[in-house]
């Protein structure tokens, strides 16, 4: 196991009683790996390569400031999906394609015929007809695990999860506040043991996630020191007063 994928089950574990409580499957953002793996090149490589070859796959997620990429193991998203659908024909069918999908955020309605119909064939069965295949994308974006893109020239969608915009809520409230936080203190700094001190009422999930987020969108810097950290508000990236 290489420290990227280490790394995700790290955080996977960390936080899953977080996302269990919210009833979805548990994820981390790309950026957090940062804080954990400091060669970041080897860490976009190592996702890039896990993405390629389904082990993973990557949400898109919309954020004031930096946007990011969630990502989670594409095995937990699927348990999700069959027991979330209560293993409709549909989500039965795009769960075994799935692992051919994952290389990027976005899904095509051609390529999700095609890997369908390769994956029928391959198993020399006939595929559903068009029709078909259009009802099951239907079904999965009214299930919100798919998004339509705004792109009007091509029928594409984005991955995504039922309750997530739930996650997104959080996650921009908690960047806010820990950024108002730090707007306050001298020089624009606090020892992180302080900060894990407070409770944040904004977001489900713990203060770890939301200093992991911050630190690896570079919103705040993460200073070691000979106990903890200090974490030193980025004002160039303030994002405390936009919307």
């Amino acid at each position: 196991m290489d420290d990227t994928l280490a790394a995700i089950h790290v955080l996977l574990s960390r936080y899953h009683a977080e996302f269990a409580a919210m009833n979805l499957p548990s994820l981390v953002l790309w950026h957090q790996l940062y804080s954990l793996v400091e060669n970041r090149t080897a860490v976009d490589q190592s996702v890039q390569r896990m993405r390629n070859s389904g082990l993973i796959m990557t949400l898109r997620i919309s954020l004031p400031g930096p946007h990011a990429m969630a990502i989670l193991l594409t095995s937990d998203y699927i348990a999700f999906m069959l027991q979330y659908t209560k293993q409709h024909r549909a989500t039965r069918v795009f769960a075994k394609a799935l692992p051919q999908l994952t290389k990027s955020p976005i899904l095509t309605a051609s390529g999700f015929v095609d890997a369908v119909e390769s994956l029928f064939r391959s198993r020399q069965r006939t595929p559903p007809s068009s029709s078909v295949l259009e009802q099951d994308l239907t079904h999965l974006v009214q299930s919100r695990f798919l998004v339509a893109s705004t792109n009007l020239e091509a029928k594409q969608f984005y991955f995504t999860l039922p309750r997530l915009g739930m996650v997104i809520t959080g996650i921009a409230r908690a960047r806010k506040a820990l950024t108002n936080l730090l707007k306050r203190q001298p020089y624009h700094e606090l020892v992180e043991v302080d900060v894990r001190k407070k409770k944040l009422t904004c977001s489900r999930l713990g203060m770890d996630f939301h200093i992991l987020d911050m630190a690896g969108a570079a919103l705040f810097i993460r200073i070691p020191t000979a106990q903890s950290f200090i974490l030193k508000l980025d004002d160039s990236t303030d994002i405390s007063t936009r919307s």
